[in-house]
């Protein structure tokens, strides 16, 4: 899906690698949204001011903010929006404010990249009928842009944190996995939403029913030193450091504390990422 940057600020700086992480968003908003290559965005990146006058001219708030929407195809909410597919139609304009989300980025503690990259996911999903006018549609965007985040490796992770460094932490104490029947030493590391780390190791036994599982070991450690929700689990297995999802009984007890990023090393030792959500799409749950 082409994406046309027309950046009509001088307040920062717009850069090649800016414009390439960009294109990576619309692409993978495009291939999760299962919109036609067809189709194309407009990005339209602005100062304050500018943002300001757009706010009291088409919201008559007087008033900037950090980004836009302008659809120009019908859509109901949650659907795919009505595109002409011919070449060249167009789904509409998206308008960020770098100068706010230069601020935001500060504030939030990530760099000016992904947040950028957070608020063309929001934009787009407004071109494509999403909103968040009340709890659950608001529930329903808030899920959709962080898939689109993580697609693109960029999930909401503290500084400091990063999917490199939760994988060489589950690394670490994979080292440490008691594996002598399967001979498959498994790692985790598991960030809660306090920042603190926890890992994890699987544990076997002769009696096979009582092996524990690395992801199981970590979630317990975090349990018990009284965390109960999590950013991100980093999972790391085999004697060459391989890429294995959580089984599904990890998935299934993961669960029970939400949805979070899992992480696993990619045949080129880029993180893979998922939503727990993806994992397990029906889990069992009961109404708490």
């Amino acid at each position: 899906m082409p994406l046309f940057v027309n950046n009509r600020q001088d307040k920062v700086e717009v850069t090649g690698a800016l414009r390439g992480w960009l294109e990576e968003v619309v692409a993978a908003a495009a291939r999760l949204e299962g919109l036609a290559p067809e189709v194309e965005v407009s990005l339209a990146l602005v100062d304050d001011g500018e943002m300001r006058e757009l706010n009291r001219t088409y919201r008559g708030v007087d008033a900037s903010t950090d980004v836009l929407s302008f659809a120009m195809q019908e859509a109901t909410a949650g659907e795919p929006p009505v595109i002409d597919a011919r070449e060249g139609a167009l789904l509409g304009d998206v308008v960020i404010s770098l100068e706010t989300a230069a601020r935001q980025a500060e504030e939030y503690d990530h760099s000016l990249e992904r947040e950028v990259g957070f608020l063309l996911a929001h934009g787009l999903l407004h071109l494509l009928g999403y909103d968040h006018e009340g709890p659950a549609p608001a529930e329903v965007m808030q899920k959709k842009q962080e898939e689109i985040m993580v697609a693109v490796g960029r999930p909401r992770l503290p500084r400091g944190m990063e999917p490199g460094r939760l994988l060489a932490l589950a690394a670490q104490v994979q080292a440490r996995a008691y594996a002598p029947y399967s001979g498959f030493p498994v790692g985790a590391a598991l960030l809660g939403i306090s920042g603190a780390v926890y890992t994890g190791c699987n544990v076997e036994n002769t009696a096979y029913g009582l092996s524990l599982c690395a992801e199981r070991a970590a979630a317990v450690q975090a349990v018990a030193a009284g965390e109960r929700s999590f950013l991100a689990l980093a999972v790391v297995a085999g004697a060459g450091n391989e890429g294995c999802w959580p089984c599904g009984a990890c998935r299934q007890f993961l669960w029970e504390f939400g949805d979070m990023v899992v992480m696993v090393p990619g045949p080129d030792r880029k993180p893979q990422m998922r939503l727990l959500s993806q994992l397990l799409p029906e889990p069992f749950a009961i109404q708490k």
